[in-house]
């Protein structure tokens, strides 16, 4: 963390010219890093081509082509490979919990019909 609060003209400046020297920097291997990248794309793409004509030539011409292989990274296969397709998954089916039933009490420990077991007086209670 930096203190700026108690710092001179000079150092701001100093720090200012550091942040500004590492931002070039930094800036730099971003585009070297780009440019090593764009590179590497082009090698894969290239690769994949030449490794489709290894394959197409070595396919046997008697059987129907079969897309390309699974364990290619970046190639999905062009034709499924005849499996059939896996069940989907079904949720379990929710059921709504029964609501408990009772038959209403009508004893004097309330004056309305209440259920039963629930009486404010132990003596007098249902």
């Amino acid at each position: 963390m930096l203190h700026l609060y108690h710092a001179t003209r000079d150092e701001l400046i100093r720090i200012i010219l550091k942040q500004r020297d590492a931002l070039a920097d930094r800036d730099r291997q971003i585009t070297a890093l780009i440019g090593e990248q764009t590179g590497t794309r082009q090698l894969v793409t290239d690769l994949t081509a030449q490794v489709g004509k290894v394959l197409a030539a070595s396919a046997r011409h008697d059987e129907p082509p079969g897309g390309t292989p699974w364990g290619m990274p970046g190639l999905k296969p062009t034709e499924p490979d005849g499996r059939p397709p896996r069940p989907r998954k079904r949720r379990a089916a929710l059921s709504m919990p029964k609501r408990a039933s009772y038959k209403p009490c009508t004893c004097p420990a309330y004056r309305w019909p209440h259920k039963p077991g629930g009486g404010r007086l132990p003596l007098r209670g249902c």
